[in-house]
């Protein structure tokens, strides 16, 4: 919607227009010179315009999508591994063992491991499918 729409007198409405649609008559020329180098730029390099060669750039080939994720990977590891071991001390404390893992890492025969090698040596202590949607 146009700021003229808004306009109660007519002759303000009609003045309104007449500036909306000429405010920047000045910049056409730049603005068609613009276009057409973009699209010279294009042909030169093979493309057929300049939105097919700027969306070349943006598009991920098969190693750019790997360390895409990769680096997503790495920058939720922390969070997911934060978040799984909140959900292992609920669990535990819900079968009534108040186990901590920030305890666990500042007692020094456990300070080295990791959620996944107390798992592995207390299989019972695995979260399954149902408890995640359960604690999460």
């Amino acid at each position: 919607m146009s700021w003229a729409a808004g306009a109660k007198s007519p002759t303000t409405r009609k003045s309104l227009n007449k500036w909306e649609e000429n405010c920047c008559s000045h910049l056409a020329g730049s603005f068609d010179y613009l276009i057409n180098i973009r699209a010279k730029i294009a042909r030169l390099v093979g493309s057929r315009s300049y939105l097919e060669l700027d969306s070349c750039k943006k598009m991920l080939d098969a190693n750019s999508a790997k360390s895409f994720v990769a680096g997503i990977k790495d920058e939720m590891a922390p969070y997911i591994h934060t978040h799984n071991e909140n959900m292992l001390e609920m669990k535990l404390k819900d079968e009534g063992r108040n186990i901590s893992f920030q305890n666990l890492r500042n007692d020094r025969r456990y300070s080295t491991s990791t959620l996944q090698d107390f798992q592995d040596s207390h299989p019972k202590y695995r979260l399954h499918l149902g408890e995640i949607y359960h604690y999460a």
